[in-house]
């Protein structure tokens, strides 16, 4: 998951973990603004075909990010962050 540092980018939120190399592979969990987790996950598969878990824990909001073989790092790169910025204008 070496597209991490790029999502961090767009996401402004306290840094859970290092974003070296080392810290990631096919599981990674990104910070989200506050936000209506269970509307997000919602539009994210109803008006992009995205599934992924947005979770609420302690009063913050995160995206478990899980990638697999038949994902490409275009996936993660443009169409997650791409979605999630749009959807989090709103």
């Amino acid at each position: 998951m070496r597209r991490k540092p790029h999502l961090h980018s767009i996401l402004p939120s306290l840094q859970i973990c290092p974003t070296s190399p080392e810290w990631f592979s096919q599981l990674a969990v990104a910070p989200l603004p506050p936000c209506d987790t269970v509307a997000l996950q919602r539009r994210l598969w109803a008006e992009q075909r995205i599934e992924i878990p947005i979770i609420q824990w302690e009063d913050r909001a995160f995206a478990r990010i899980a990638i697999q073989a038949y994902n490409t790092p275009d996936d993660v790169a443009q169409q997650l962050v791409d979605a999630l910025r749009r959807l989090m204008a709103r």
